[in-house]
């Protein structure tokens, strides 16, 4: 599997086929938000309409990660 991203768009290719194709916008959460959406849709199995509505985490500062309010508050409290 091969991935290619600038940032976005990102396109993932399968034994040299495209496979997928996807981006967002978002400032400097985009990389972030692109790899998520991409593990979701290798990892889990997601389509892609799940993929991109999956609750998503970020580094918003050098010491500061945002979890999304739907990720469940053990989670996010750890």
């Amino acid at each position: 599997m091969e991935i290619v991203s600038r940032d976005a768009p990102s396109i993932v290719s399968r034994d040299g086929t495209p496979w997928v194709a996807l981006g967002t916008p978002g400032g400097h959460t985009i990389t972030q938000a692109v790899a998520q959406r991409i593990a979701n849709r290798i990892d889990f199995d997601t389509n892609i309409q799940e993929s991109i509505e999956a609750p998503r985490i970020a580094f918003v500062e050098p010491n500061t990660l945002r979890a999304e309010e739907s990720i469940d508050e053990s989670i996010r409290s750890e």
